[in-house]
């Protein structure tokens, strides 16, 4: 069981049922070719020989073949914006049986309590966590090669064909939703726009369309294997 991170956009979109895929930058990123998982490289070698006694479709120089973080059927523990205390969000109350409270169940209204100082993901332990997520695919792609699906997928929703949902009434399936104001572009400028804010200071933007590892996964329970 392997820890992953997320913010608390993102694990609200989880919690929802929202996003189900996640891009992380590939380190280092390579200078050549095509990336393809070790697990790619392996299946290909397994796959069998010619006539002539050659491997069938085994790497070729244009591939660079780099060990991914995750595979199929591992098994996350999330980490995210948390706090250990024994104060309750309902109701600004007080419940001696929570031990840690998470920054995504807090919605800003008046009158409710929170913890004074939120503590980072990164110091998060095990024993907090809440979501656990199974690894269904993992790949490798330029972070530009995104399409709108894949958008929606990441829990990217453009607010504004948000809002026009919800006052025409209408509850249409997700993927539906880049049909409304500005269609296809505008799901892929929001999340762009997400991206950078998470990685551009670090040398990633979207501009640079690096190799991005693209993570698919679904919500598991705690003691799954």
């Amino acid at each position: 069981m392997k820890p992953i991170i997320f913010s608390t956009d993102m694990v609200q979109a989880i919690l929802s049922g929202k996003k189900t895929q996640t891009r992380r930058v590939i380190k280092p990123q390579p200078s050549w070719g095509k990336v393809i998982t070790e697990q790619e490289a392996l299946s290909r070698a397994l796959s069998g020989f010619d006539p002539y006694g050659f491997r069938i479709n085994t790497p070729t120089q244009s591939e660079a073949v780099t060990n991914a973080p995750y595979k199929p059927g591992d098994i996350l523990w999330v980490r995210e914006t948390w706090q250990e205390t024994d104060v309750c969000h309902a109701g600004g109350g007080y419940d001696l049986h929570t031990k840690f409270v998470y920054r995504a169940d807090f919605q800003p209204e008046e009158g409710v309590r929170t913890p004074e100082k939120w503590r980072s993901p990164i110091y998060m332990p095990k024993e907090a966590a809440r979501i656990f997520l199974r690894v269904t695919g993992v790949g490798a792609e330029r972070l530009q090669d995104v399409t709108p699906g894949d958008c929606l997928d990441e829990g990217v929703m453009n607010e504004t064909c948000y809002n026009c949902l919800l006052q025409a009434g209408k509850c249409r399936p997700q993927r539906d939703v880049d049909i409304f104001c500005g269609g296809d572009d505008a799901i892929i400028d929001k999340y762009a726009e997400l991206w950078d804010s998470l990685n551009a200071k670090r040398g990633y933007g979207w501009d640079k369309s690096p190799w991005v590892w693209v993570i698919e996964f679904e919500r598991s329970e705690p003691d799954a294997k």
